[in-house]
Parts: structure tokens; sequence; C-alpha cells
């Protein structure tokens, strides 16, 4: 029987019997080589590792404010977006909605800046209509409410941003406003 590179020596076989190039990506079963097995020099390209990207991804903000009632829970509806790689988050409804096959863990961002004096702010990240977190803000000045979280979620589960302040129709702001999430690798 003919040898394919070096006739072997002895057994068993070693690297020295075997021409370079014979043994294919093909041939190796997956989950052979270990992170041992690699030399620490080793040059791999980015595109064969696995993870992907952290999409979907988007960013959210006022471009136009939103008034706050004094006192009632209100939907924060972000009208203007600088990304929204899925299409997953609607300005005219305010909710990021999990596309098919894109169920994961995802973290999410929220704040609200305020263009008057409060003595409290809430912020709330809602999951299909029931809060899960909540931020609070206490000052009398001009500040921010901000709220964060990561979240195990499936496909077509929503979050929403709802914000509560103790004065009389006052105003988010546009300037630091922002809505943005990712799924995580």
């Amino acid at each position: 029987m003919p040898f394919i590179g070096n006739k072997p020596s002895a057994v068993p076989l070693t690297s020295a019997d075997i021409a370079d190039g014979i043994i294919t990506s093909a041939k190796i079963v997956d989950g052979t080589i270990v992170n041992a097995d690699i030399n620490a020099s080793a040059a791999i390209a980015t595109s064969k590792l696995s993870g992907g990207t952290n999409t979907p991804a988007f960013f959210a903000f006022f471009n136009t404010g939103i008034t706050l009632t004094q006192n009632v829970n209100t939907l924060v509806k972000y009208d203007s977006v600088t990304f929204d790689t899925d299409s997953a988050y609607s300005t005219s409804t305010g909710k990021f909605t999990v596309p098919s096959g894109k169920a994961g863990k995802y973290f999410f961002s929220a704040s609200v800046n305020m263009a008057n004096n409060f003595g409290y702010v809430q912020l709330f990240i809602y999951k299909n209509g029931s809060e899960v977190v909540r931020g609070i803000a206490v000052r009398n000045d001009q500040s921010s409410a901000g709220a964060y979280g990561l979240f195990d979620l499936t496909v077509g589960d929503e979050i929403q941003i709802f914000c509560t302040q103790d004065q009389v129709n006052t105003t988010g702001s546009g300037s630091g406003s922002v809505f943005s999430g990712f799924k995580l690798i």
C-alpha cells in the first residue's frame, strides 16, 4: 500500500511522518483540539471563532423631549434612532421587541434628563408589561435618572421604559435622554 508523505519508521506515527497539508480541518473531529494543543503564537482567523456579533443592537434618544405629568407613570417613547441593526425598536410604541431567532441574554440602559427642577424622578424598565428594574434620582436641580439591567429574553419579549416624577408637567429633555440595548454574544 502506498504512503502519503514519508513512510512511517515506527509506530506510533509522529508529525515527521505526515507531509504538510495532508490533514485538513475537515478530517479533525470537532472538540478534539483543546487550548493546550494550540501554540501560543498560532494565528487564528477571527472569522473562524464562534460567537458572532452583539446584535440585535439599537440606540434611541429624544429629539424633542417628553412632558411628564406629576406622579403619573408615563411610557417614554424615545423618538429618534441612531442605529437599530434588526429594526427591533419602534419609536411609535417605545418598545424593543426580540426578533425571531434572537432569544438570549440582553443588556439595556435608559436615562431621562430633566429640564426642570424636581424632588424625585423614577425610571422603570418593563418586560412584557411588568416592572423589572427601577432607577431613582432624588434632587432639586436639573439632572437625570437612569436604569439598566441584564435580562434573559425569548422571541417576542418586549422591553419598554416608563418614568414618573413629583413636579407638575415637567419635561424630559432631549439632551442625555437615551435608551439602548444589545444581545450579548
